[in-house]
């Protein structure tokens, strides 16, 4: 299964513009079947021009997403110089999960993503500091665990922030560890890399350089890094990585918009009470359950999802946890697709909770 998932996500990669080019091909159908005088006045005005600069656009982030997968092959076992079977169609889904890891570059790996990681990872971290501090243990007796850590910037900054703490990046999308190992691992400098994340969305733009403007990364050197610095990947699923490890040996796990991505949220909230230390080990989340996950995106003959209102979670939480913390943070839609015309505002929990 692993073996097809990998083949998928290579071929994904390596598709990404045509894919794309195939989806832009309807608004250059759009002007081409436009009314002469409307033909006229779009190419006046610029449209045509755009439509080309996108094309650009979509070739320069397939270079990067080249380099991206030749680059994960010795981490994951395969050739990089045999290319995948790109005959074959891209599942939807596949082709989504390539203009995520674009838009998760921008969001959690430059500049343009600093406001809504301030908003979204400052209370985690601030938190963790100060329960850290409070327990008066050393950072370097500490294991905290990240599930759905997606390109790892928040486990990035928890062992920067934390030298000698064993952090545990948990991710299982392929696609989002293929752009975890070449941020961590092949990124030498700051903004050493430019792409442009935004090309997957062209409704609701305040201008054609909303679309077409480029993002750098990294915005910090990943390579500087403190000493007893300790971050180790792990790609299973978080189910399989909670089963896998020592029940109660880890001080801290921290969720953030992950359980809005999981299939049944309940399953989590037990697997993180049994991976936590008892009486001591704390849970920090920030998002809700709404979950988001396409319960036929992969396979429709997996369990259904689980959609539980917020209250609800909580009484479950309250059957294990001690919870000592619970509020509402207010924040724009997880990094904005660059300048648009709407603006969504997400009313997410943030909760802090103790093993009983």
């Amino acid at each position: 299964m692993e073996d097809q998932i990998l083949d998928r996500t290579r071929r994904a990669l390596a598709r990404y513009q045509d894919d794309s080019v195939n989806r832009l091909s309807y608004q250059q159908m759009a002007l081409s079947h436009a009314s002469l005088s409307h033909k006229q006045t779009l190419l006046k005005v610029g449209f045509g021009d755009y439509l080309e600069n996108l094309l650009d656009c979509v070739e320069k982030n397939q270079f990067l997403l080249d380099e991206i997968s030749e680059a994960a092959g010795k981490n994951f076992g395969f050739d990089p110089s045999t290319r995948p079977n790109t005959n074959e169609r891209t599942l939807r889904c596949d082709h989504a999960r390539v203009n995520d890891l674009l838009s998760s570059l921008a969001r959690e790996w430059s500049v343009e993503g600093a406001e809504e990681r301030r908003v979204t990872f400052g209370p985690i971290l601030k938190e963790l500091e100060t329960r850290i501090e409070a327990a008066g243990v050393g950072s370097e007796a500490l294991k905290v665990l990240v599930p759905g850590s997606r390109l790892a910037r928040l486990p990035f900054e928890i062992a920067v922030k934390f030298p000698g703490a064993e952090v545990f990046a948990n991710e299982s999308n392929m696609s989002l560890l293929f752009g975890m190992n070449f941020v961590l691992n092949e990124c030498e400098r700051v903004n050493n890399f430019r792409m442009y994340p935004h090309l997957s969305e062209l409704s609701d733009r305040n201008s054609t350089r909303a679309v077409t403007t480029p993002v750098a990364f990294p915005d910090i050197d990943t390579q500087e890094r403190p000493e007893n610095f300790f971050l180790k990947p792990m790609k299973d699923t978080f189910s399989e990585i909670a089963n896998s490890m020592e029940p109660g040996s880890i001080d801290y796990v921290v969720t953030s918009f992950f359980l809005d991505s999981v299939r049944n949220p309940i399953e989590v909230i037990d697997l993180i009470k049994r991976l936590l230390k008892p009486g001591t080990g704390v849970w920090i989340n920030l998002g809700d359950a709404s979950t988001s996950y396409d319960p036929y995106a992969d396979n429709p003959k997996m369990a259904p999802v689980v959609s539980i209102p917020w209250n609800l979670v909580m009484k479950v939480a309250e059957e294990s946890f001690e919870i000592l913390k619970d509020e509402i943070i207010e924040t724009d839609l997880p990094f904005c697709q660059g300048d648009s015309m709407k603006e969504i505002v997400m009313k997410c929990p943030f909760i802090v909770c103790k093993s009983k």
